[in-house]
């Protein structure tokens, strides 16, 4: 019935799209709503988009149109997780570029420290109802970053709930790669049960899927630093391990443009390394060899118990580690470049950066 309206991208339900044709007196009416019935014109278009884009696939919706009021009415940026490596880099971008955001921590305490750092913070929990109602108003963005549990699903999903209620537009979720590549490992499952319903919600989402830290050397860093040698259950595999301060610059473009909208990337280094070559890169760098010592499963299972690990974190991440050792090359992604414009940072730059870490 409309196959001659296919072409047309304004915010309209199909089934009233043909309403254009009748001339100016509509355009000056919805002129007359638009800048005098801002809340009135905000209300009816958040509820369009998320109601009609997933049933009308065909008719295009001009989104940034569609979203003028709503950033007007709500335009605050939430991260959720920022006090960690890739939440503090994160709040560090939006800082440097006058990003208007806050934080949200979970008690008074953690807020005080913050807001002595200059941050605007507001105090919630996922899965507390009336906190995270609160903790939403006047949101148009949410950067979601958790510590991966047992409880990660059932936590998002009340989050992405609330915020569908509550009118914000964009989630960025961080995920990880096993989402995609295993799936299966428990610790993983509840990522991807996180990212599809995100991407099932009506909310334009952002999910990012980094692959192993470099960061992760710097626990090892005392032991680098003392013994010239650091000791991990990793085998030989090859994995394009990424540095977090790249996957936080991701995060922040996806928190601040819409050229990524409603996309799962990612994130990488530029090419695939094993612990051998890590341990060959610091030699070079540091001025003194430095050993890698492969440990056995069982080994490093005692050792995350003994630094007091839970178990079912333990388990989910030995049990990937030991797939990853399966396959001898893990191939890199060139997500980050497309998105940022940059190269990500190499194992080079990473061991350059925290020399007096290692050293």
């Amino acid at each position: 019935m409309y196959q001659d309206c296919d072409d047309l991208d304004f915010p309209f339900p199909p089934k009233y799209i043909h309403c254009i044709r009748y001339g100016p007196k509509i355009s000056i009416t919805l002129f007359i709503l638009i800048v005098f019935h801002p809340i009135v014109y905000w209300s009816y278009t958040n509820v369009y988009y998320r109601k009609y884009t997933s049933k009308y696939q065909k008719y295009t919706i001009d989104t940034k149109f569609a979203s003028t009021i709503d950033i007007i009415m709500k335009n605050q940026t939430l991260v959720i997780g920022g006090t960690g490596t890739i939440g503090s880099s994160v709040i560090e971008l939006l800082k440097e570029n006058n990003v208007d955001f806050k934080v949200m921590v979970r008690n008074e305490e953690k807020s005080e420290e913050l807001k002595a750092k200059g941050l605007s913070t507001v105090i919630g929990t996922l899965g507390g109802e009336q906190s995270l109602s609160d903790v939403l108003v006047d949101v148009h963005t949410i950067f979601l970053l958790t510590s991966s549990s047992p409880s990660l699903f059932d936590q998002h999903k009340s989050l992405i709930d609330h915020a569908v209620e509550a009118g914000v537009r964009k989630i960025v979720r961080l995920s990880a790669l096993p989402a995609e590549t295993n799936p299966h490992v428990p610790m993983y499952s509840l990522h991807r049960k996180a990212d599809d319903y995100l991407v099932a919600s009506g909310l334009e989402y952002v999910i990012l899927r980094p692959s192993y830290f470099l960061q992760n050397f710097l626990f090892s860093a005392p032991y680098i630093k003392g013994n010239n040698m650091f000791a991990a259950y990793f085998g030989n595999t090859k994995v394009p391990m990424v540095d977090t301060r790249d996957i936080a610059q991701a995060a922040y473009v996806g928190l601040t443009s819409n050229d990524v909208n409603n996309t799962i990337q990612t994130i990488t280094g530029e090419k695939s390394i094993s612990f051998t070559d890590v341990a060959e890169v610091m030699s070079k760098q540091l001025g003194k060899t430095v050993n890698y010592v492969p440990l056995s499963y069982e080994d490093q299972k005692a050792g995350f118990i003994a630094a007091g690990v839970d178990e079912w974190t333990v388990d989910s991440s030995l049990q990937l580690i030991k797939e990853w050792g399966e396959v001898a090359e893990h191939l890199p992604s060139h997500d980050f470049e497309k998105m940022t414009g940059a190269a990500p940072k190499s194992i080079e730059e990473f061991v350059s950066d925290f020399t007096p870490y290692f050293q």
